[in-house]
This record gives C-alpha cells, structure tokens and sequence, in this order.
C-alpha cells in the first residue's frame, strides 16, 4: 500500500539562527505554558465551558502556536525584519507548551473527595481515612478541606494554605521524580527510535509544516498563502461553531456530530459512538496508514469477539476501574499484547541499551550522547530513581512492597508503550488497556494486601498521568536546535515546574473563593468512582482470578504470532499495534473518525499518489485550524453569554 511518508522531520536551517533555546525562546514558551494551564483552569473551572487542555497535543496549545505564529511573529518581523523566531525557536516554544500538561491537576478529586463525601453510610470514614496519612491527603482541620468545595462563607475569610504546604511538596516532588523518569527514559530510547528505527512522529508534521517558512521573509507563513488552506480553516470552524448556535437560538439546527451509542453489528455488540472530531480526523492524514488501519480493523475484531462472548453470556467480570476496556476480558487480553509489544520493542533495541550500559558505566567514548537532552549517565540515574523513589514513596503511605513494585513496573511499561504507539502512529489520543493499579490488585488478589495498600492504590491514581509521551517528542524536537537538547531540557523543567505552580495555586483559589463545587460534574466524578470500588474489594477481598491470567496469556500469545507475521514478511499488511488498544475507551470513541482518515488517505493515495497527498496537507492543516479556532469561538460564547453554564464541544475525552 503506498503512503507518502518521511523518515525524519527537515532540519532547522544552519548557521547561527538555527539556535534555539535563546532567551527570547524560553521567555515566549514559559508565557505559552502557562497561557495554556491558565486557559485551562479558566474555561472548565469557571466558565465550565469545553476542555481545552485534553490530549496529548491540546487545542489549548495549538491555538498558543496560531498566536505565535499569525501575532506575534508577524509583529517582530514588522518592528525589525530580521528579528522573525526561527523554526527552531518556534519548535523550543512549542516544546515547553507541550510539558506543561500539570498532571497534577487531576490529584485534588482524590485526596479531597474521601473527607468531603464521607457518610456514615459508606463507611469511609471507618474504612479509608485510618490508612490516609496527613502528608498524602490534608486533614479537613478546621474545614480545610469541606470549605475548598463549598467555598470561604461570603467568598470572605482567609485562605488556608498551610494545609496544603506537606501534601502538595510530596506529591509534587513524586510527579517532578516521574517528570525526570520519563525524560531518562526518552534520552535513552530516542536514538533508537529516531535514528535506527526511523518512527516519524507525525504528530509533529503538522507543526513543523506550520512553523516552517515562518522565519522567511513574508508577513504570515507559507502554509497560510493558499486557498485550500483557508477552505479547509471556514469548513473546520463552521463545523463546529454552528454547534454553538443552538445555544443561542434553539432554532438553530444542531449538526448530528456529537454522536450516539450504537449497536454497529448488532444485537449484544459492544457498542460504538458515532462521535466525528475534526482535529483527530485532521491529525490522522499525517499519521501512519498501516497504523489507522490496523486500529480501526482489531476494533472490529474486539466488537465480534465480546458480541459473540455477549451472546454467549461468558464474562470473568468487570473491568476493575473506569480506566481500563470494556470489561476484565478485553482488558487482560489487551494487557498481554501491549507487555509483549513494549518487550518487544525493548529487545530490538537490545545492543543500542548496551551502548548506554556501557556509557553510562565505563564512559565508553565511543558511545557519542552529546546530542541527547541529559548524559546516558544521568539518564540511567534517573530511571534508578524513578522507579526507587515512587516504591519507597508509596510503601510509607502504606502500600506494601509486594504491590508497590509491581505496581511501579507496569507504570513505566505503559509509559514506554503509550510513548511508542504515539511516536509511530500519530494518534493524539492514546490509553493502555488496563491502569497499572488494577493490574496489580488483580495480579495479587485483594487477600494478599492489607486495607492500607489498597487505599493507598486508590490515590496512587493520579500518577498514571503520562509525561514520557511528551517528553519523547521533547528529545524529537531537541534535533532542531543548534544547543541539542541539554539547555531544552531545563527550559522544558522549568515549563512544567511553572505551570504545576499555576494548577496548585490556581485551584485552590478558585476553590475557596468560589466552592469547587461549582467546578462541575468533572472535578469530583474524576476521581469519586473508584472510591466505592475501592471499600468493596477492603470489605469483600477476592483471591487471584486465573481467568484473567489467562486473557493476559491468551493476548500475549497472538500479539507474539501478529509480531512475528508483521517482521518475518513484509508483505503482511496488519500492524500489531492495534491488537492492543483494541477495546480502550478512546479507540471505541474514535474508531469511527480513525476509519475515515484512513479511507479518505487511502483514496487519495491511490488516485493522486505522493503528489496530491502533498498538494491536499493544506487543506488539513487548515482543518486544524479552523477546528481550534471554533472552540475558541464555542468558548467565547459560553463566556460571555453562559458564563458557569457553558457546554461540552467534545464530552467523549472530558
């Protein structure tokens, strides 16, 4: 099947205005990273208006870039002609936006919810809060905690934030131990996957289409002077701004794009949601062909195995928490797969890992790390510590040793693997099959544990938020720049340690000067279902269940035959990606649109070859966008005309 692909992004032109971490750079990405998180914050927290900071590569961020590129850039050029970013300045900025995801926003629902809703009739008090130290969840001393969600009396009085000085600098030093992790993990993997694997990242197509030629000498970039663009841009926007009309006038007929639960093949059929999102449709053109298809194919293959398992009445249970498939079934299975291709991946890599072992251990100076954001030395530090320090954090919370590491292992093997399947594939939104917490429950039995671990598992959630990702792309773009990635690394430490500030601060503010109560249904059902979850398995412990070592088997075992098949002979047309996300949440909410972007690349692949996949990437980009640009407008509108009521653009990934 032909596909127009590259092998690596173009370099950042030579010569002394390819450096791009200057000062200029870091000071523009740092405002970029926090105008995301402050954006963020605004829309869901107080105008409860669409996400905008959803997916690994938020509208949030790319509207940041527009700004950048169609404002700011244009401004410069016209104050001194010479004074334009450079490509690889744009890539710097870009890159700090890009970390500062603040995982940590999702922490307040857990630590907060087990004092705030605590009845005598669930019992969380008698259960949960004997086992939560006060350096993990803060004590509701006088009303800390109830008066966040119900707000200071009068919006008067004086915040408490002393309550939040120990729990916030342990948590937020776990995240920053995980941040670091994941940047070791990136340097070590990145020449493997960059230079002798050659994955294309097509996430970042796009944005270097966009940011290239806008360090030539025109006003606006080049990817903008053309009709196609702006055509794709009013379609795109329309397509979602009409949406908004409604909200004004109910005369207004709504698109049908939102979506609704369907039985696709049938009766007892896992269901499929008919969403359509212009932005992942947008992003797919540039994404791998084999990976669509093999994506969109292994969810038909999960529809029929667990229809006719439905149909059947066979089931092993429930899937263990919201994060996980469709069922306990699905998510072992896919679990199995998803070690076997990380492992995998690993194993291929095998001799360049030893030239880091032996970097890091003998200094071998044939080994070359210049290039990379840390030293291989530091790097493999900063995996030793990564994995210690979250064991030994989690067992003094009360987590025992025999859950803890396991629980840690799987971490990081869906950290690399969501990391990977992103690099090759192109897909903004990616999830494992199964959250490392309830692998490691299930892995032991709720026996095997005492009550302490497994409410300590409860708020170890927060931490399955995944910085490698981003951090893989980060070591990407760091080829861009003259200085590598060494100076790339601390301005991207310094975005992300930035906008956690802004998060913590932000929220809690919010909180008690307006309840965050008024957050929304998001903020406390994020974390509030596992809470029930969580005190029936202490109530009612279960042992191991073999049948769902038996998925994990059985899903290791044909992902090891399509692994074979796809690298023995290359005639063999399936990737072996898709068996593993097959029943994830978000493959089920974007197989439908995953599907199109592969029939309408397929076409024009096949009619027009490279040359009009070329000639139509404008078109796409201009859906990009005209899709963040009809947020922005969507948003606007809930500001001014709905302000605390607004609406959900895009429900399935808020």
């Amino acid at each position: 099947m032909q596909q127009a692909q590259r092998d690596s992004i173009p370099e950042a032109a030579s010569g002394p205005e390819r450096r791009g971490v200057t000062v200029r750079a870091v000071a523009i990405g740092l405002g970029v990273a926090l105008f995301i998180q402050g954006w963020g914050i605004f829309s869901s927290r107080v105008i409860r208006s669409s996400g905008v900071t959803s997916g690994f590569l938020s509208p949030a961020l790319f509207i940041a870039i527009l700004l950048v590129l169609f404002a700011l850039n244009p401004f410069l050029k016209r104050v001194v002609r010479s004074a334009g970013l450079s490509l690889a300045e744009i890539l710097t900025i870009f890159a700090m936006g890009l970390m500062g995801g603040a995982p940590i926003a999702a922490l307040y629902a857990f630590i907060t919810i087990p004092y705030y809703l605590a009845t005598p009739e669930n019992q969380w008090g008698n259960l949960l809060h004997p086992h939560l130290p006060s350096w993990v969840a803060p004590l509701d001393v006088d009303g800390a905690v109830t008066l966040l969600f119900n707000g200071l009396p009068g919006g008067q009085g004086t915040i408490p934030w002393g309550a939040w000085v120990v729990p916030m600098f342990w948590w937020v030093l776990l995240f920053c131990v995980l941040a670091f992790a994941a940047a070791s993990l990136s340097v070590i993997l990145r020449k493997q996957w960059v230079e002798h694997e050659r994955l294309r990242y097509p996430v970042l197509e796009p944005i270097v289409e966009m940011a290239t030629g806008s360090d030539s000498g025109g006003l606006w970039p080049k990817f903008a002077r053309g009709k196609l663009f702006w055509f794709g841009a009013g379609f795109a926007f329309v397509f979602i701004f009409w949406n908004a009309l409604p909200w004004i006038s109910p005369a207004f007929p709504e698109m049908p794009v939102r979506g609704r639960v369907y039985a696709f093949f049938g009766r007892d059929m896992p269901p499929m949601f008919s969403y359509i999102d212009p932005f992942s449709f947008a992003f797919s053109y540039f994404a791998n062909l084999d990976v669509l298809f093999s994506v969109w194919f292994f969810f038909a293959v999960f529809v029929l195995e667990f229809g006719i398992f439905n149909r059947l009445g066979y089931s092993i249970g429930g899937r263990g928490d919201r994060y996980g498939s469709y069922d306990a079934a699905s998510s072992w299975q896919g679990l199995g797969a998803f070690c076997v291709f990380v492992l995998f991946g690993l194993w291929m890599a095998r001799r360049h890992l030893k030239d880091v072992a032996m970097k890091a251990w003998r200094s071998d100076h044939s080994v070359d790390d210049s290039r990379e954001m840390l030293s291989y030395r530091t790097a493999v530090v900063g995996i030793l510590v990564g994995f210690v320090f979250p064991v030994v954090w989690l067992n003094r919370a009360g987590m025992d040793l025999q859950m803890a590491i396991p629980l840690v292992s799987m971490l990081f093997i869906l950290y690399i693997g969501v990391a990977r399947i992103i690099a090759e594939s192109g897909l903004l939104y990616v999830q494992g099959p199964m959250t490392a917490q309830s692998f490691s429950v299930y892995l032991l039995g709720a026996k095997a544990v005492s009550p302490s671990s497994l409410t300590t598992l409860l708020f170890s959630y927060p931490i399955h938020a995944n910085s490698t990702a981003q951090m893989s792309h980060v070591a990407k773009v760091g080829e861009q720049v003259r200085d590598r990635g060494r100076r790339l690394f601390w301005a991207v430490g310094l975005s992300f340690l930035a906008t956690t500030l802004v998060v913590i601060i932000g929220t809690l503010y919010l909180g008690y000067t307006r309840g965050a109560e008024n957050f929304g249904h998001g903020f406390i059902c994020g974390g509030v279902h596992n809470f029930p979850d969580t005190v029936s398995k202490i109530k009612e412990p279960f042992d191991l269940d073999w049948n769902r070592i038996m998925f994990f088997g059985i899903g290791a075992a044909v992902m090891v035959v399509l692994t074979f098949l796809r690298y023995r002979f290359p005639w063999w047309p399936i990737h072996p990606v898709g068996f593993a996300i097959m029943g994830t949440d978000l493959v089920r909410n974007f197989a439908l649109t995953l599907f199109l972007a592969w029939s309408c690349k397929t076409v024009i692949l096949r009619v027009g070859g490279n040359s009009l996949f070329r000639q139509a990437q404008p078109f796409f980009l201009g859906l990009l966008v005209g899709h963040v640009l009809g947020i922005t407008g969507a948003f606007l509108v809930d500001m001014f005309m709905f302000p605390g009521a607004g609406h959900s653009i895009h429900p399935w990934i808020e």
